[in-house]
């Protein structure tokens, strides 16, 4: 089931463009976006970009090369990889196994 609204953020609001807000339409912008942090905390606060970045994969997913090279982070702080062999790029979350 598909709850947006025909692919729209459900964060932004009508008056979203507008500089001049009134007391109730700030009010319930601060409400939403308070909302929206709460359900949606990154990773970086929660400490989980941490324990992903402290597994080193061993070898690429797709070509299984152990050549590699770091190709910086996401907005999350998540270590990216790019493999020499294919140019797959990787995330660390991606090649986790337990």
């Amino acid at each position: 089931m598909n709850r947006s609204r025909n692919g729209e953020s459900r964060r932004i609001t009508l008056w979203e463009e507008k500089n001049d807000l009134t007391q109730t339409q700030s009010f319930i912008k601060d409400k939403i976006e308070e909302h929206y942090a709460q359900r949606h905390p990154k990773l970086s606060n929660s400490g989980e970009a941490e324990l992903i970045n402290s597994f080193i994969p061993p070898k690429c997913p797709f070509c299984a090369s152990a050549k590699f090279r770091k190709y910086g982070l996401t907005a999350n702080g998540v270590q990216r990889y790019r493999w020499a062999l294919t140019h797959f790029l990787v995330l660390r979350v991606d090649v986790v196994t337990i």
